[in-house]
């Protein structure tokens, strides 16, 4: 409790203060990078703790949130997570967190530990990142399982895009995400990744199905074309 109240101490008296008096008004503050609680109850009775942090960020949340957080109305980021074998097991939890962060958890970031494995694979956490560079003074690389599923959202995409709220688990297991640059343009992601073949290293994944489906996207408003107003899709589980 003692090195609690330090820290909450340092975010709102020291820290915020020193970036606002040398001129670092736009540097923003993510706290408290561990678990949701206790920073987001903090927060919600500390109006100067409350304001002094942007983004509240968690480690490895499993893609759930908590209330506190969600009535912050601050952005919540998985400032944490992945950490997994990047092989086709790693890929699914890559896929499968990356949708339900938001779609469970409304966190609108997943930053991956780590993004490039540059280290023996023999040391811990052998190969656990987006991709592997076990010699890279080389110049050897391997484009690993979970960099092809990055790009299902990064080249559909662009920075500044935004997540619709109208997101979702599928019926027969999986699930959806939308998201917009505003001006029409509209991506849906969709994963139907099974249990076995998405487990990550933390947290323990409880059981669930996934079985062969069909879904039908019904488009409204701005993103109605003349090519098209619904998207059919038949969805298979992805298993190994």
């Amino acid at each position: 409790m003692h090195f609690l109240s330090f820290l909450l101490a340092f975010i709102d008296k020291l820290l915020r203060y020193t970036l606002d008096k040398s001129g670092l008004k736009g540097v923003k503050i993510i706290a408290s990078d561990n678990l949701w609680e206790p920073i987001t109850m903090c927060m919600l009775i500390d109006q100067e703790l409350h304001d002094a942090i942007d983004v509240i960020g968690a480690h490895y949340p499993g893609t759930l949130t908590v209330s506190e957080a969600l009535m912050s109305d601050k952005q919540l980021w998985s400032s944490e997570d992945y950490s997994t074998f990047n092989d086709d097991v790693g890929g699914g939890c890559w896929a499968r967190i990356l949708n339900q962060n938001y779609v469970n958890g409304r966190m609108t970031a997943t930053i991956s530990w780590n993004l490039i494995a540059s280290y023996y694979e023999e040391l811990p956490f052998g190969r656990d990142g987006l991709m592997t560079a076990e010699e890279p003074w080389s110049g050897n690389y391997v484009v690993e399982s979970p960099i092809w599923i990055t790009a299902h959202t990064t080249q559909f995409t662009q920075p500044g895009w935004t997540y619709l709220q109208t997101v979702g688990h599928l019926l027969n297991g999986g699930s959806y995400v939308a998201l917009t640059d505003g001006l029409g343009n509209l991506t849906i992601v969709i994963e139907t990744m099974t249990h076995d073949h998405s487990v990550c290293i933390r947290p323990p994944l409880p059981a669930f199905n996934v079985s062969a489906q069909n879904a039908t996207f019904n488009l409204k408003g701005s993103f109605v074309s003349t090519a098209a107003e619904s998207c059919h899709c038949v969805l298979r589980p992805i298993n190994v």
